[in-house]
């Protein structure tokens, strides 16, 4: 059995390896945004085939077709949808991008909406400015759309694995000073 220091190192160790990875991953996702919105495309289209198969499996094993009916169409819809990701990759992020705009554009609304009206929110400048922040970034997507698509999904995607990667590093670099300094069991 490892001790608890041991352990600790060896977690440690774990974290900050994958912290690089996906700090690499990040880098790889912000230099080539058009090839992770192509494959961000294609992965949630996979997904969607598969969540297809599942429905319909559960649409024709159903009792009858009253509970099987609407499973049937949920699982039509998902195939639709996942063969148009999967077989039309730059049109899902197309789609993907002008969905994120519309998005960003609705939250920035409902942020600022919500600062003006609830009084007593705590911090309602922040909310404000969050909602003022989000509502711009999604007009100036909306208004480049489709061009914007591709970078956009590729610049949050590769900042997001950026952030969560320097996050793992930071736990990991935590967990071994811990191992260093427990006392030996």
């Amino acid at each position: 059995m490892l001790k608890l220091s041991e352990r600790l190192g060896t977690f440690g160790t774990w974290m900050i390896a994958l912290g690089v990875a996906l700090v690499a991953g990040g880098v790889l996702a912000l230099a080539h945004p058009l090839y992770t919105g192509i494959g961000l495309s294609m992965m949630i289209g996979w997904i969607l085939l598969f969540a297809a198969v599942l429905y319909g499996v559960g649409g024709l094993t159903a009792p009858n077709i009253r509970r099987g009916f609407p499973q049937l169409l949920v699982a039509l819809l998902y195939l639709a949808a996942g063969l148009a990701l999967v077989l039309q990759p730059r049109s899902g992020v197309e789609f993907l991008g002008w969905l994120l705009g519309l998005a960003f554009l609705l939250e920035g609304v409902i942020k600022v909406l919500t600062s003006l009206v609830v009084k007593e929110l705590p911090s309602r400048g922040w909310m404000l400015f969050s909602g003022i922040v989000s509502g711009a970034l999604g007009v100036l997507l909306l208004a480049r759309w489709p061009v914007s698509s591709a970078f956009a999904l590729g610049l949050l995607v590769g900042l997001n694995l950026m952030f969560a990667g320097f996050a793992m590093i930071t736990m990991g670099n935590a967990a071994r000073a811990a191992a260093e300094e427990s006392p030996p069991a």
